[in-house]
């Protein structure tokens, strides 16, 4: 995107700062938001010819080009902008709209000095497949990463990053430096202590992450590149950024000697590097030392730098909530959860433990029965007491109670995905809520950003692939699908058999389902005789296989179990009994009755979205509630004061 030519550094807007080419606006408080790309470009385009019409005729053609369902993603895009100026369509202070004729920027539009200018965006670095590795996995995963590596090599036309000039750092595609922080290496001698070194350096990740138009790379991604020899130039290519930072950690007794580089991938050079060393109650401030030297070496100007403070007194609760963090990159939820539980024993005070502990509860998958709303409310509850201003905690506070308001809880997740743009989980967790409510665009838009952060995350590449379902967008859904099995292939196996059943490739969804349940030793004799017998005789004998397995089931398998069963309804093609699964239970609506909206609205092309009984869905999710106050989703409009979805 280019920005006018008569603005060439941008603009302001009454009292906004516009950077297109990083996508940031800045308001009169000082907060900066980032708008996505499509989104800028509509704004630069009023912006052109301000306090004139621009027609949507005109603003679809420069922005979207022809491109299949533009026109809905033209008000989508003006929605966004307003709620991103804090504008409002009945009393516009910056977009007017003309009614079936396009929009109008009635605000003051003025070029920015010379001295606020922002830096050109480079190229793109293309993504490339990746896999994940394991300390098991060293050898091969030293051949993925050099095939990652040329893949990337390749699709730059070979120069290997020679016409870089200027700053030494390559550019995302929204313009902004990056960086991934390595795990630094344990040298203490004892793997132990492992924990430590992984969590200062993630500590250091997580500050650099607070730093606008900084691209940091998320700690799964990162992490997975431990125990794999290659070096940093090689996984900073195939990470996609243009600077890694590297260090090592050894202790002794009281002491930490720390080392830490930063280094240009273009050509493995150091930007920067220092020695430290402190006692252990100094490393806390020790961080906050090193996250601002290296925004100084990226040459980023930032008002005041990220501080670290100091989150808790207590040396063995603060390595818990290392011990835990690390726990979550790997998916462990029951490691952190302990670890979490015992820092909050030793520091009650330690707020961002009960934030963690909130988010790790509710993204763990507990059985049925299990208090987990109040478990997610209690801890973050006590997080915001000891700390108001934890954003995250706030959006997991009105997640607990099933009676808030759907749209307030996204509007909390959208602020804290606002103030921390670089947090993955939060974007993977806003992208979830964005998709089941039916703002399958924008959630788009969120994933996108989410597997940018995290390229080697199968949980992103997943997020990816459900969401471009749901839009239809199949080819390129399959390759996000392929993506996650290469990253995590034990995940992948049910979700492709039921691609391949929803498809009638009965064949070969057999062999997936069996792959997935026989990979935990499971039996497998009941899954071809549950998919012939229902092709061949109906509802009648899925309803009977289904419980039969279900008798036979584990108690603490029950509810994951039934959850992928009974969504075989859907993909069968049963949508009424599906529908009477959410709606119709004796017991009331499902456990995971969110689960199974989004299973719905992912394979919404097969007529979830479209029965006669989705509204009922709608209301009953407080969907409904939402489109009032934000806008209809992609696949829904008010008809006479009724929803019609299609």
């Amino acid at each position: 995107m280019v920005s006018p030519s008569h603005l060439p550094h941008g603009f302001r807007l009454g009292p906004w700062q516009i950077e297109p080419p990083t996508g940031a606006i800045t308001g009169p408080d000082g907060e900066t938001r980032h708008l996505e790309p499509k989104v800028m470009e509509v704004l630069v385009t009023l912006a052109e010819t301000p306090g004139t019409l621009v027609t949507r005729d005109r603003l679809l053609e420069s922005v979207w080009r022809d491109q299949p369902g533009a026109d809905q993603l033209l008000t989508h895009a003006v929605s966004e902008l307003r709620r991103a100026l804090d504008d409002r369509r009945d009393r516009p202070a910056y977009i007017e709209t003309v009614p079936k004729r396009g929009y109008r920027l009635v605000g003051e539009v003025r070029p920015l000095d010379v001295g606020a200018a922002v830096e050109p965006p480079a190229p793109a670095v293309p993504a490339a497949p990746a896999r994940r590795y394991g300390p098991a996995l060293a050898a091969s995963a030293a051949l993925v990463v050099a095939a990652v590596i040329a893949t990337v090599w390749l699709a730059r036309g070979g120069n290997d990053g020679a016409e870089n000039v200027g700053p030494p750092v390559t550019r995302f595609d929204d313009g902004g430096p990056s960086v991934a922080v390595l795990p630094f290496t344990n040298l203490s001698g004892d793997p132990d202590n492992d924990y430590f070194s992984d969590g200062l350096s993630e500590e250091i990740r997580n500050l650099l992450a607070q730093v606008p138009h900084l691209k940091v790379i998320g700690g799964t991604s990162s992490f997975s590149f431990r125990d794999v020899s290659q070096g940093p130039q090689a996984f900073g290519r195939a990470l996609g950024v243009g600077t890694i930072l590297e260090g090592s950690v050894r202790q002794s007794a009281d002491r930490v000697r720390i080392t830490a580089r930063l280094i240009d991938v273009s050509d493995g050079s150091d930007i920067w590097s220092e020695s430290y060393d402190r006692t252990m109650t100094d490393v806390l401030a020790l961080q906050d030392d090193i996250a601002a030297a290296i925004i100084d070496a990226l040459r980023i100007r930032i008002g005041a730098y990220p501080a670290r403070g100091r989150p808790t007194q207590n040396a063995d609760a603060y390595a818990l909530f290392l011990k835990a963090r690390l726990a979550l990159h790997v998916s462990d939820a029951q490691t952190a959860t302990a670890a979490l539980r015992q820092a909050v024993t030793l520091d009650p005070n330690f707020a961002e433990a009960y934030e963690l502990l909130a988010h790790t509860y509710w993204t763990d998958y507990l059985p049925e029965g299990s208090p987990i709303g109040q478990l997610v409310q209690d801890s973050a509850a006590k997080a915001l007491t000891l700390d108001p201003d934890l954003d995250f905690a706030r959006a997991l506070y009105l997640e607990g109670d099933p009676g808030n308001p759907v749209a307030d809880i996204l509007e909390a997740y959208g602020r804290a995905a606002r103030r921390q743009p670089n947090n993955p989980e939060i974007l993977r967790t806003l992208s979830w809520k964005l998709a089941v409510a039916g703002y399958l665009s924008e959630a788009l838009a969120v994933i996108e950003r989410f597997v940018q952060l995290e390229p080697l995350s199968s949980i992103a590449h997943r997020r990816r692939y459900a969401v471009l379902t749901a839009l239809g967008r199949d080819e390129e859904a399959q390759a996000a699908v392929a993506a996650a099995e290469r990253l995590d292939p034990d995940w992948s196996k049910w979700v492709i058999g039921e691609i391949h059943l929803i498809h009638r490739r009965d064949a070969t969804a057999i062999a997936y389902f069996e792959a997935d349940v026989g990979g935990d030793g499971g039996d497998t004799a009941w899954i071809r005789d549950l998919v012939t017998a229902t092709r061949e005789s109906g509802q009648a004998a899925l309803d009977e296989r289904i419980a039969a397995v279900l008798a036979v089931t584990p108690e603490a398998d029950v509810a994951a179990t039934r959850f992928k069963l009974n969504c075989l309804y859907l993909l069968f093609g049963y949508l009424d009994r599906y529908f009477e699964i959410i709606l119709d239970g004796e017991g009331g609506p499902p456990p995971k009755l969110e689960y199974y909206v989004a299973w719905g609205v992912r394979y919404r092309q097969w007529g979830f979205t479209a029965h006669p009984r989705y509204p009922e869905v709608a209301r009953l999710m407080g969907f409904t509630d939402v489109w009032e106050r934000r806008g209809p989703p992609d696949y829904c409009e008010a008809e006479s004061g009724e929803w019609v979805c299609r």
